[in-house]
């Protein structure tokens, strides 16, 4: 009896560990596979932003160097480059949200 309540207070703490080491958010998204997060899966803008609309991407604190130069920054156009610039350095971040905003105010550039 003391051999399963020790393995059971084992395997809760390691599991409280792994869930206070790892970003909650990111956890839960990955188990249920709802986080398509990896800005490199995306080809553009639009596929970025429908990501988002379906809940299938979600960060609020997406790194400026490596965003920029992705294709999705980099084929976007020139009015929606400003816009999402302009988005991250109101900020000093840039979030899922306002590339969302962004892509609809200038999709038709």
């Amino acid at each position: 009896m003391q051999n399963r309540v020790a393995s059971t207070l084992v395997l809760g703490i390691g599991l409280l560990t792994a869930i206070g080491i790892s970003n909650w958010n990111q956890l839960i998204s990955n188990a249920f596979g709802d986080n398509e997060g990896d800005l490199k899966k995306y080809k553009d803008v639009e596929h970025l932003y429908r990501a988002i609309d379906n809940n299938k991407f979600d960060d609020n604190n997406i790194n400026w160097k490596d965003f920029k130069s992705t294709p999705i920054f980099e084929n976007a156009t020139h009015s929606m480059q400003k816009c999402i610039t302009k988005a991250e350095h109101l900020g000093d971040n840039l979030a899922d949200y306002e590339i969302y905003d962004c892509y609809e105010r200038f999709d038709k550039d």
